[in-house]
């Protein structure tokens, strides 16, 4: 396959993930329920932003990836994939970080838990869509690492040039022209 034709398909998929991770953890990775669950506040739902915050940031960091892949070129692009697969890596390896101890600091305000009710916790499936999402932007940075030095870059035509354009002075007949033309040339 060529690479080039990997361009946009890994610019989109890099919005995707990062957008996806982002979005999927902020739904609800696990739900707990003190006891029978009819006491109030027996039950409670952590959303992954809770449980482990650092999972969205490192979502928005690949999210915004795309977009250093967009602007940059040659050896700079081939950072920013290397920046992406640290984030994706951090992302995939955080998301089973454990919500444990939120888990113990939310049990303590429940007053069945002081009861000796039976505490069980259901996780979701969104951890593991967190984790795809952050693998699958870890293989996107490594395409963008292995070919992004072969992509367009964005044009240069309207960059401006090191020459300062210096002013032409006035020549006598650009004076007359002026003043034909209802101009004070003096200003």
């Amino acid at each position: 396959m060529n690479a080039r034709r990997l361009y946009g398909p890994v610019v989109l998929g890099l919005v995707l993930t990062g957008g996806g991770a982002w979005l999927a953890a902020r739904r609800p990775w696990s739900t707990t329920v003190v006891g029978d669950g009819d006491a109030v506040g027996s039950t409670f739902t952590l959303a992954g932003s809770e449980t482990v915050p650092v999972v969205g940031a490192l979502a928005l960091v690949v999210a915004a990836a795309a977009l250093g892949v967009l602007s940059t070129s040659g050896w700079v692009r081939r950072v920013v994939g290397l920046v992406v697969v640290a984030a994706a890596a951090g992302g995939a390896a955080s998301t089973f970080a454990g919500p444990d101890a939120l888990v113990e600091e939310r049990l303590q305000t429940v007053a069945a838990f002081t009861t000796g009710d039976p505490v069980v916790t259901d996780p979701t499936a969104w951890p593991w869509v967190t984790a795809v999402a952050f693998v699958a932007a870890a293989v996107l940075g490594v395409l963008v690492v292995l070919h992004g030095h072969r992509w367009p870059a964005m044009s240069s035509r309207y960059d401006r040039t090191d020459a300062v354009a210096r002013p032409v002075e006035p020549t006598g007949t650009d004076l007359w022209k002026a003043l034909d033309d209802g101009r004070d040339p003096t200003l």
